[in-house]
């Protein structure tokens, strides 16, 4: 057997890599004019702002696939004025700064339904300019699939850019087989309220539980912001997955409850010489409900299992706090290209970022009263050819009555991006994650796709802590350079687990994989990479795969680094990590 792994929501250049769609690098540098050549605005008066949208454009084969979606409802529509307007920092009648213009065009490039993004000024008499914005549109389509027992077992459809409004809706099916088929739609308005705000929704019904999600924020993205703001409630319940080291997997159901409300002001210098001050305040609350037995998830249904792990390990608690942000920041920004897509730009920050939220519980069930505390660190240093970065995030909170550190959740990343050349890139990143003393069960694994090694799909090492070293080498293929950006590259991982105190913790041998991918950037010079993963285990635990294909798509030319999915849904999920994001 084959053992695959795919993440849905890819878009519909994922499948479609071969047909000649024609929006590439080589039109976007006709459209937009190079950097050295936009302009400047230091202190000139605006007269005006003129926003142009270029669509993607097609021919082909691809052309025929999209007037086929576009039968129903899904033809393109470029992004409106409005929505581009919502993230400029310029403004007709005052003046401008140089900063205002590359704030502005960075803010663009960050946007998932744009590609790429120019804002330069003309002049216009004597210390007057003209601001023209050039953006050009992704492709917004979402198309995904998965099969499971030879068929169809999920399936996505959506865009990220519903007619030009910034609008994103993916509406998703799973089939349950021995459950109820799971349903579910996510939806996040950008641009919102004609401003730099999102409104995000998530309602699922999934085979063994629902997740329904609601946040409206202003999330701090520039220093040119004065204010942001962030309120966010949701809930979720499912069977968490639990992995033994033997006599197969377990579950036991949790359902998780979370609100939040917070404000950050900016204090001090706008200047990206000196350093600038963040300060605010937020109230959070949550609760946590652990069903009493523990159960097996099977092809067949579900059935109770007889476990003595979890008598009385995790009392029911709900908590509410007030807490203050307090956050320091000295942040310049570079633009690169080739790190983390095959050749669209991307902006990285160099210098450093501190954001610390700590308070006390003003209102909490018997035994949960605390003071609860979290950090976030980001460091960056380098340039286009050799740039470090280093994130580090955690939290727990005291328990005031028992004085214990409870709910520990933390990880960090340190990588290095070198580029040999133009058409060659080197990644080399060391990932640390652990958990401890939560209230539900959960473990670190191996089978993570996003924090796991490639090609131990099935292991069954679990564990609080894990880290792994992973290394890239990856080169651009000249074939339809005009159509598509292709690269090939080769990996080495490796990774370690210890027991900790999770349910059925176990500690691990060092594990290492190998292996090979191609890459897809579609259209060319598209922000999105698409990518096949052939890894093969050095060292497989016995009676396990012997190798694993994976796919996948993801854009993470906005973050640099996605924290593990294992280690984000250990945290407190009234937390919100929107409100402080740069």
């Amino acid at each position: 057997m084959i053992p695959f792994r795919r993440k849905l929501a890819a878009p519909l250049c994922a499948l479609l890599a071969a047909a000649p769609f024609s929006r590439s690098a080589a039109q976007a540098s006709t459209v937009l004019p190079p950097p050295g050549q936009r302009g400047s605005c230091d202190g000139a008066m605006v007269t005006a702002v003129e926003i142009r949208v270029h669509p993607p454009s097609y021919n082909g084969m691809g052309a025929k696939a999209y007037e086929t979606m576009g039968v129903v409802g899904l033809r393109h529509v470029t992004t409106r004025a409005n929505v581009v307007l919502a993230y400029l920092h310029v403004e007709v009648g005052r003046t401008c700064t140089e900063r205002d213009r590359l704030e502005s065009e960075r803010l663009l490039r960050a946007q998932p339904f744009l590609s790429t993004a120019a804002v330069r000024t003309v002049p216009d008499g004597a210390g007057r300019v003209r601001v023209l914005v050039d953006v050009v549109d992704e492709i917004p389509i979402v198309v995904g699939a998965s099969s499971t027992r030879n068929t169809l077992s999920s399936l996505a459809l959506g865009s990220q850019n519903i007619s030009g409004l910034g609008l994103g809706v993916v509406v998703d099916w799973s089939k349950g087989f021995a459950y109820r088929d799971g349903f579910g739609v996510r939806a996040i308005q950008s641009g919102a309220f004609g401003g730099p705000h999102y409104v995000a929704l998530t309602a699922e019904q999934k085979p063994l539980g629902e997740t329904l999600m609601l946040e409206v924020a202003r999330p701090f993205l520039t220093d040119l912001q004065r204010h942001a703001f962030h309120l966010g409630s949701g809930e979720s319940s499912d069977y968490y997955g639990l992995v033994r080291p033997a006599g197969g997997d377990v579950a036991r159901y949790v359902r998780r409850t979370y609100y939040d409300a917070g404000y950050v002001q900016r204090f001090g210098s706008r200047d990206p010489s000196r350093i600038l001050g963040l300060v605010g305040v937020v109230v959070l609350g949550e609760d946590v409900r652990v069903g009493d037995s523990t159960k097996v998830v099977s092809d067949s249904g579900l059935f109770n299992k007889v476990d003595s792990t979890f008598l009385t390990r995790y009392p029911a608690f709900a908590v509410t706090r007030v807490g203050l942000i307090a956050g320091v920041r000295s942040l310049s920004f570079a633009t690169v290209s080739g790190f983390d897509a095959l050749r669209a730009e991307q902006d990285v920050g160099i210098g450093v970022q501190l954001d610390v939220l700590a308070g006390p519980s003003i209102w909490a069930s018997r035994g949960a009263r605390d003071v609860f505390f979290a950090g976030d660190l980001y460091a960056g240093v380098g340039g286009a050819e050799s740039f470090f970065s280093a994130r580090l995030l955690a939290e727990a909170h005291r328990n005031q009555d028992t004085r214990d550190w409870e709910g520990a959740v933390g990880s960090a990343r340190f990588a290095w991006y070198g580029k040999p050349s133009d058409r060659r890139t080197r990644l080399v990143s060391l990932e640390v994650s652990g958990i401890q003393h939560l209230a539900f069960p959960a473990q670190l694994t191996f089978r993570d796709a996003d924090g796991g090694l490639p090609g131990f799909q099935d292991a069954t090492s679990a564990g609080g802590l894990r880290s792994v070293v992973r290394l890239e080498e990856r080169k651009l293929i000249s074939l339809f350079p005009t159509r598509i950006d292709f690269a090939i590259a080769g990996f080495v991982d490796a990774g370690k687990i210890w027991a900790g105190d999770v349910p059925f913790g176990t500690t691990s041998g060092v594990r290492s994989s190998v292996g090979f991918s191609l890459l897809g950037g579609y259209p060319a010079g598209g922000k999105r990479m698409n990518r096949v993963d052939f890894a093969v285990p050095i060292n497989p635990e016995s009676g396990r795969a012997r190798f694993e294909l994976r796919f996948s798509s993801y854009d993470h030319t906005r973050l640099l680094w996605i924290e593990p999915r294992d280690v984000a849904g250990a945290r407190t999920g009234a937390v919100p990590a929107n409100l402080m994001k740069w």
